[in-house]
């Protein structure tokens, strides 16, 4: 009966479920970001305003982007010390589920959500963005090589977000913070003003997303600690992202 309905609503194709661990994870995000964040986050923070004596700002991030546009690395290397913060990571899984950070930088505490982004999960995005207080979204998208094909697929998946939240959440007042990832993995333009047009491309893709935040920037990330000339020399540190987002 359940696997008939199933398919009913799907036109004829199985629709994979949740497992158990992933709807626990579920259930306990949304208790965590609405009962915990305010009376933790802001003790933590309290501290530790008295400990360097003078202000600390809090700033929610949502990390959204479809399975292996490399969320997990990112927000692994944002963890990391400054010394550490570019260094070539290793061993990192995927994100099956969610995953919690809080960061101090500089004079703010920047608290990371970031949700898996297999088809599974993809669904409940709109969920947590209802349940989070965040101020920025960052959504990562994979551009290398391998991912090409998939750029589309990732636009299309932030515009079915938009759409699913745009009445119950003010996008207007939040800033959208797009990380075109993986870019020193492309072995194509090989020349700089290619590169500079395949970018310029990159950005109109995105420009529907104008329309419904307060502001949007697109930015070139690395995923690799290696040497890749002028598509290298594009890509921003994690330093540069981590200030974008504080000055937002």
């Amino acid at each position: 009966m359940n696997t008939r309905k199933n398919l009913e609503q799907d036109g004829g194709t199985p629709k994979r479920s949740l497992s158990i661990r992933q709807r626990c994870g579920l259930m306990h995000a949304c208790l965590y970001m609405v009962c915990c964040k305010c009376i933790c986050c802001k003790k933590g923070s309290k501290e530790s305003s008295t400990e360097d004596d003078g202000a600390v700002f809090e700033t929610s991030v949502l990390i959204l982007g479809c399975h292996g546009s490399g969320k997990s690395t990112l927000l692994h290397q944002f963890s990391q010390p400054p010394e550490n913060r570019e260094a070539l990571p290793t061993g990192i899984v995927p994100t099956d589920g969610f995953s919690i950070k809080q960061v101090k930088y500089k004079n703010n505490m920047i608290s990371f959500w970031e949700v898996g982004g297999t088809p599974q999960l993809r669904k409940y995005w709109h969920r947590y963005a209802t349940t989070t207080f965040f101020q920025v979204l960052v959504f990562v998208v994979d551009v290398s090589e391998a991912g090409v094909t998939a750029i589309g697929k990732s636009i299309s998946e932030l515009k079915r977000f938009i759409d699913e939240v745009k009445a119950k959440v003010l996008l207007r007042r939040k800033t959208l913070l797009v990380l075109l990832n993986k870019a020193d993995a492309v072995s194509t333009p090989s020349t700089p003003q290619e590169f500079k047009t395949t970018l310029v491309s990159y950005k109109a893709m995105f420009q529907f997303a104008h329309e419904h935040f307060n502001s949007v920037r697109i930015m070139l990330t690395s995923s690799q600690a290696i040497e890749c000339g002028h598509v290298k020399n594009s890509c921003k540190s994690h330093k540069d992202v981590l200030d974008s987002i504080v000055f937002k």
